[in-house]
């Protein structure tokens, strides 16, 4: 229910934790036209881009401890800043779009987060949720790759997280436009709920 989703101004810097998402809608020049990259996730079988719920690595620590995933296992992303004092105060929402794209690309894509938190974004706030959900969706220029590629990612893919789409594409910017602005088109496949309604905002 778009009623759910409203438009906030959330800081640049705004803190990763329970109550927060974030991903980012990739683009990329191909052909003389705009593309966007959609995974084809493995449940509701809908067209996503790459995002998801902050982890535990992205949220505050004690003192002395070390950031983990939800599966007890260190961050291993190279590109994170590592300062002891930075992992206690928790980490910004860049951090989990960062995150998430590298694990559900495999790879192909990352951004340093310092970097993207800069790029333009969309904040939303579900509050249908309980104590309401932050979510953040930024945009992004990137490489065009081929399909195939994204493809034999998941094929290698042994970590759950990274098997969480069964397909990829790439859809026409013109097309996604479509499906947030007309009427349903039996044409075009089945996007993400959430993601058409993170487009529907006025932000």
């Amino acid at each position: 229910n778009l009623a759910n989703y409203k438009s906030v101004p959330a800081a640049l810097h705004f803190q990763a934790s329970q109550n927060t998402a974030a991903g980012v809608l990739h683009y990329a020049e191909h052909e003389g036209e705009i593309w966007i990259p959609l995974g084809q996730r493995d449940d509701t079988k809908e067209w996503c881009n790459f995002g998801g719920k902050s982890d535990a690595q992205e949220m505050s620590t004690q003192e002395g401890e070390e950031p983990v995933t939800e599966g007890g296992h260190k961050s291993t992303n190279p590109l994170k800043e590592t300062k002891k004092a930075k992992d206690q105060a928790g980490l910004t929402l860049a951090d989990t779009a960062d995150r998430e794209t590298r694990e559900e690309s495999n790879g192909l894509y990352a951004h340093h987060p310092r970097l993207l938190r800069h790029a333009p974004f969309i904040d939303v706030l579900d509050t249908e949720k309980k104590d309401g959900l932050l979510y953040r969706m930024y945009w992004k220029k990137v490489q065009y790759l081929a399909p195939e590629v994204f493809k034999k990612k998941i094929e290698d893919a042994t970590e759950a997280h990274s098997r969480e789409y069964t397909d990829f594409k790439w859809f026409k910017a013109k097309d996604l436009l479509k499906a947030v602005t007309s009427e349903p088109d039996p044409n075009l496949p089945a996007f993400y709920g959430p993601l058409m309604e993170t487009l529907s905002t006025d932000s």
